[in-house]
């Protein structure tokens, strides 16, 4: 069977990786003996736009599958309300992260879907497809919900795949086509992105579990290097990113992860996904010596309180010490924050803003928390709103504002989600650190100082309007008087140019 695989873009920005999971089931079914493509809506080459009815007619597929994510749907079910009337023949099959949250509401919304794939598909693929092949009912297949005379059937729930090393490798030979963009820090020429776990049994109120579940399982340590020696050979990757969210959680499996390196004599440079709490320095030291030069942690909030709802159990003090011992292996740091958590305030916000400052990674990038179906927070968005997706997609990418679950108005959690950011890279003491004070790669370094320059401009923005600060020491009226004329005249002199790059992107920080 001819099976084509949709990975739908969030509608705006390119995608900086792969779908792993779209390309997990392509290696099965390839294994299975079927021809599959991949269409990645948010790979750069394909500029956000959809399969064209040429596409799909050259490759004629006999089923064309999409995974679903919140932001972007309407414009993915509008498209696929086109397929299906330009190719009734070619059966739709849904799943992903959105559609499992909200199975019933995704085939509601859908109707030219013909079965939704509930979970992990892996198997259930496979077997599906047998049956479809077959013609036999689709009642034995675990894991789907499927249409029958006018109403919907749910099989019920498979298992989860308990054993990883038996599935293959991501068929990655099917995005050799595709060149996905760069964040600017990557000390590789092609990066290797890898998970070797599934499942969390944390509980942390903004994640949506629905599709690998609360059960932690893990590959084997060799299993991992051999997909990383067979990508390296075959593809020319030489780095590798692992998306893992408890790559840190098991030490004995991260020491056998090394020593399973330095028997195959491999030496690259990677990246992970660290959590506060579960490292000391012998464990950052060991990552370094392997190969490791950044790690992210989850900051999240630095409010106490807000962080015991949202299930993060960890103290302003963990948070400091993580990131001082990361620092002290001689690693880059990263740090997720986030803002708009239920029990949020402007004062709790600048909590967050306080300990970034205090923590000072490399990079601190502030997201507004959007609560997703499939996530315990979704239960604090109003009823009226609750399936208006296009509502959930105007904030991030067209425009619009975030949906706020807690007490700060949406546009003045973009206001300080932008203020946050722009305070924090334009203080002298990041750029002392991380330029002056930092053994990291003059790249790095040159990326450091564009940055500090790009949000020093920002800042100068911020100081100039008469709106909150997320510091509490706010500067005299006539300070801010001086900021306002300094603004006006640096815009004005800055548009002049903005058409080139560079003062292009100054602009923006301006505007």
């Amino acid at each position: 069977m001819k099976i084509l695989l949709i990975n739908q873009s969030n509608g705006i920005d390119f995608n900086q990786n792969p779908p792993l999971g779209i390309l997990y089931l392509a290696a099965s079914l390839k294994k299975s003996d079927h021809e599959v493509d991949i269409y990645d809506q948010g790979a750069k080459e394909n500029k956000l736009n959809y399969p064209s009815t040429d596409y799909i007619k050259t490759f004629s597929p006999d089923l064309v599958g999409f995974s679903l994510y919140t932001f972007g749907l309407p414009q993915t079910l509008q498209y696929i309300k086109g397929l299906k009337g330009d190719f009734p023949h070619i059966r739709i099959i849904i799943g992903g992260h959105h559609a499992t949250a909200l199975p019933d509401r995704t085939l509601s919304d859908c109707p030219e879907a013909d079965i939704l794939v509930y979970g992990e598909g892996d198997i259930t693929i496979i077997e599906l497809i047998k049956a479809i092949e077959k013609g036999t009912n689709l009642d034995q297949v675990q894991g789907i919900y499927y249409r029958t005379n006018g109403t919907i059937v749910h099989t019920g729930p498979r298992p989860y795949v308990q054993d990883l090393d038996t599935l293959p490798f991501p068929a990655n030979d099917l995005i050799e086509k595709y060149a996905y963009q760069s964040e600017g820090i990557e000390a590789g020429k092609k990066i290797l992105n890898l998970t070797a776990s599934r499942g969390c049994p944390f509980s942390c109120a903004y994640c949506n579990k629905a599709v690998y579940g609360s059960a932690f399982r893990r590959r084997s340590p060799k299993n991992v290097v051999d997909e990383i020696e067979y990508m390296f050979e075959r593809f020319g990757y030489d780095e590798v990113m692992f998306h893992d969210e408890l790559f840190t959680a098991k030490r004995a499996w991260l020491y056998e992860l090394f020593e399973e390196f330095g028997k195959r004599g491999l030496r690259f440079p990677w990246r992970c996904l660290g959590k506060v709490g579960t490292v000391d320095y012998e464990l950052l030291s060991a990552m370094k010596e392997s190969g490791c030069y950044i790690i992210a942690f989850g900051l999240e909030s630095g409010n106490a309180k807000v962080r015991e709802d949202i299930s993060r159990k960890m103290t302003n003090e963990d948070i400091k010490n993580t990131f001082d011992l990361a620092k002290a292996a001689g690693l880059m740091t990263y740090a997720f924050n986030m803002i708009n958590h239920r029990l949020d305030t402007v004062d709790t916000i600048r909590d967050t803003y306080n300990l970034m400052c205090e923590v000072n990674p490399t990079f601190a990038p502030v997201f507004i928390c959007s609560p997703l179906p499939g996530s315990p927070i979704y239960q604090y968005v109003s009823e009226d709103i609750k399936y208006n997706w296009k509502r959930f997609n105007s904030y991030r990418y067209f425009g619009g504002l975030p949906i706020s679950i807690s007490s700060v108005p949406p546009e003045d959690l973009m206001f300080l989600a932008d203020q946050m950011e722009a305070f924090y890279y334009s203080r002298f003491r990041y750029l002392s650190e991380h330029v002056l004070r930092s053994k990291t790669t003059m790249k790095t370094k040159r990326l450091v100082i564009m940055m500090w320059f790009g949000f020093s401009l920002a800042r100068i923005k911020h100081l100039a309007q008469d709106r909150y600060f997320v510091t509490t020491s706010q500067p005299s009226s006539s300070i801010r008087f001086l900021f306002k004329i300094s603004h006006k005249v640096l815009k004005g002199t800055v548009g002049l140019f903005k058409k080139s790059p560079v003062f292009g992107k100054a602009y923006n920080k301006l505007y």
